[in-house]
């Protein structure tokens, strides 16, 4: 079995979240650190925006503000999300440690194997998108994560559930995704400017899915056993390393919680610390 590094890292803000993601893939591209799987959760709840994407056009910013919303942008491409209750996981790798050599769409799709397997441990008929039967469905552009489709999205009763973003350096592999528990689009809708359409047919949370409430605790073992026998990875419990220690409190102070990161995609490597 190969050796993985595991991180339980619990629930912490959308800024912490975003600057201990980028800490762990820093280390693990000097290969300081075994490949790690990484599993928490976000409190107080929050947008993430994807790197691309246009903080004033999708958010009323002056509502989140108020309401104490906050919102972060990520390394990764993809569309907005809104964390509340949901399990996430980050992965930081390289080809060999997932024994994918193909395209990166081979390479998406062999990552994100080990969620086909979670949901099937659960007793979940799922499938990726471009398993769908109906071949003639027209995909539309939305700004909004769970209401778009790409073909190693993962459906559930027709619905898409969860979502998943991957950015590459060189030979170094990072994704993180999205498993809601639960779902509040009527809340969600409260503070974008986009208009969600029929939304609530297009995605699915595990509750619904189940038919049946299912806690964080539950889902995180389950999601680990499945990566193990998925990758045959030997998983063994850790902490952060001194270094990232130290890179998640500069990453957070320099740029995750800066406005020139979150609403203009700014930000000086220099102010890193390697």
């Amino acid at each position: 079995m190969d050796r993985w590094r595991l991180l339980l890292t619990g629930h912490s803000d959308p800024y912490t979240n975003m600057a201990i993601d980028e800490a762990i893939l820093k280390v693990y591209a000097d290969r300081d650190v075994p490949p790690t799987l990484r599993i928490y959760g976000w409190q107080p709840q929050g947008f993430s925006l994807g790197y691309f994407q246009d903080a004033f056009k999708l958010l009323n910013i002056d509502k989140c503000i108020c309401q104490n919303i906050p919102f972060v942008r990520r390394i990764t491409g993809g569309g907005l999300i809104f964390h509340n209750q949901e399990l996430t996981y980050s992965i930081s790798c390289s080809k060999e440690d997932i024994k994918s050599f193909g395209s990166v769409k081979e390479g998406f799709r062999r990552l994100t194997l080990f969620l086909i397997n979670f949901y099937r441990s659960l007793g979940l008929d799922v499938y990726f998108f471009y398993e769908r039967k109906d071949k003639s469905f027209k995909r539309k552009p939305t700004s909004f994560c769970f209401d778009s489709n790409e073909d190693c999205d993962i459906i559930i009763e027709g619905k898409k559930i969860g979502g998943n973003a991957q950015r590459r350096i060189k030979n170094v592999i990072f994704q993180h995704g999205s498993i809601p528990l639960r779902l509040d689009l009527d809340k969600i809708q409260v503070f974008l400017n986009e208009r969600l359409v029929d939304v609530d047919k297009k995605v699915i949370s595990l509750k619904e899915a189940l038919g049946r409430s299912i806690d964080f605790k539950e889902a995180s073992f389950l999601l680990r056993e499945s990566f193990k026998k998925t990758f045959f990875a030997d998983l063994i419990e850790s902490e952060f390393t001194s270094r990232e220690e130290i890179l998640i409190q500069v990453l957070l102070e320099h740029k995750y919680k800066t406005k020139e990161w979150n609403l203009y995609r700014i930000y000086s490597e220099n102010a890193s610390c390697t």
